[in-house]
């Protein structure tokens, strides 16, 4: 009983930061567009290489500022530019940018009242 009660809790707090990083990830970005509610880091993923794909080829510029802003590791960050497929780009820097911004949720819900 007291199993179930913790892994009903993991999933919950799971939940919990699945959506506050689809929150940040939308103010990070200034997306005009919100993204659609999801139930996995996939599904999240899978709506964040188009808006990674833009700033790559129009607005360079924006992706460096919103890296600064959400303290992307520079290290990891130039390496990911320079070192990947240009096919896979996107979803590398999608991959780099969630497992941060989940970071960021976790810690809010673990210090939460």
């Amino acid at each position: 009983m007291v199993r179930k009660k913790q892994k009903q809790n993991r999933i919950q707090m799971a939940n919990k930061a699945l959506e506050i990083t689809r929150t940040l990830l939308q103010k990070d970005f200034n997306l005009a567009d919100p993204l659609e509610e999801v139930d996995n880091q996939d599904a999240l993923k899978k709506q964040m290489i188009p808006v990674l794909d833009h700033l790559l080829n129009h607005d360079m510029e924006k992706l460096l500022l919103v890296a600064y802003r959400i303290d992307l590791n520079e290290t990891e960050f130039k390496a990911v530019l320079s070192n990947s497929n240009p096919d896979n780009l996107s979803a590398n820097l999608a991959d780099m940018i969630i497992a941060r911004e989940m970071e960021k949720a976790i810690t809010r819900l673990q210090y939460r009242s």
